[in-house]
């Protein structure tokens, strides 16, 4: 049976994507070791998952309720490690020592639009353009992110405090609504099939129109 590796397993998607009975399924908290661990330590851990034959979901994010200027050392090392330095290492990992493999980041629309927080937009940015730019040595590997808009609920939403500015967003989107976490399990669990066995170094980008400014009249 493929394998499913969730990095990130105890998020609302995590947690859709575990009750996904076709597949073995390995889940990584947000306090487990892999965050922790440099060179050839975190080298020996990705080993020990034997991630040939398997499809990756890397879930975890740091998002902080400040601005960059605001933010302590340890609050932006913390964004930078989860939110680029282990991806761009597992990536790396898996080009070098894995075969058929698929590797889905899931990104944000502040990737593309910005965020309060600049070093989440800026670092999930970096690693989209990573995934755009490398080339795979093995051609039945892939690497893909998805860059959702506002997850109505996700932790990172029903957390906010600025529930007025939520509800505006809300009220100016053309579809009326926000996403689910169900919804961005279902599209991950989607892409990862070999249906789409040509997607590949790419990010798809799920706003629901969120961003289109031409109209017809």
């Amino acid at each position: 049976m493929r394998k499913l590796v969730i990095i990130g397993a105890g998020s609302e998607i995590g947690k859709s994507l575990s009750s996904n009975g076709s597949k073995d399924v390995i889940k990584i908290s947000r306090n487990d070791a892999i965050f922790y661990l440099y060179g050839q330590d975190l080298e020996n851990y990705l080993t020990k998952l034997e991630l040939t034959d398997s499809d990756i979901v890397y879930l975890s994010a740091v998002l902080y309720p400040k601005t960059i200027a605001d933010q302590t050392q340890e609050e932006f090392y913390e964004s930078f490690n989860v939110n680029f330095r282990l991806p761009t290492i597992i990536i790396n990992y898996l080009n070098n020592h894995s075969e058929n493999y698929n590797f889905c980041f899931v990104s944000t629309e502040s990737a593309l639009k910005g965020s309060f927080d600049d070093s989440y937009a800026g670092a999930k940015r970096a690693v989209e353009m990573i995934i755009e730019e490398t080339r795979l040595n093995d051609p039945h590997s892939r690497i893909f992110a998805i860059a959702p808009s506002t997850i109505g609920d996700s932790g990172m939403t029903t957390s906010r405090s600025d529930k007025d500015r939520l509800a505006s967003y809300l009220a100016a989107h053309p579809k009326q609504r926000f996403l689910s976490s169900h919804e961005v399990a279902n599209l991950i669990l989607s892409l990862l099939s070999d249906t789409y066995s040509y997607l590949t170094n790419t990010v798809v980008r799920l706003d629901g129109g969120k961003f289109a400014r031409k109209t017809y009249k």
